[in-house]
């Protein structure tokens, strides 16, 4: 397994999220999976410009630019990508 970006589409424009593989997954699901809190989970993907403020799906943090997307997904697999091969 590894993290991905997933694209969501709106009429409007589109937004990028954190997922395993090609599933959409909860912040509080990965969290628990790297086994960090979901508070730091969040201030992780806040450094690359994540925000819970898209106005998709509730508390979840999701990405307005690609680029800021690809850059948290590379950090994530860097930092936490052993974690995940281990959990398969």
């Amino acid at each position: 397994m590894k993290f991905v970006i997933i694209t969501l589409h709106s009429y409007e424009n589109s937004i990028y999220c954190v997922g395993l593989n090609c599933f959409v997954i909860t912040d509080s699901a990965i969290a628990r999976i790297i086994g960090i809190s979901l508070e730091d989970y969040q201030k992780e993907l806040s450094k690359f410009n994540g925000t819970n403020e898209t106005g998709f799906y509730d508390n979840e943090f999701l990405f307005i630019s690609e680029d800021d997307a690809q850059k948290c997904i590379d950090y994530l697999n860097e930092k936490y990508g052993v974690i995940i091969a281990l959990t398969k």
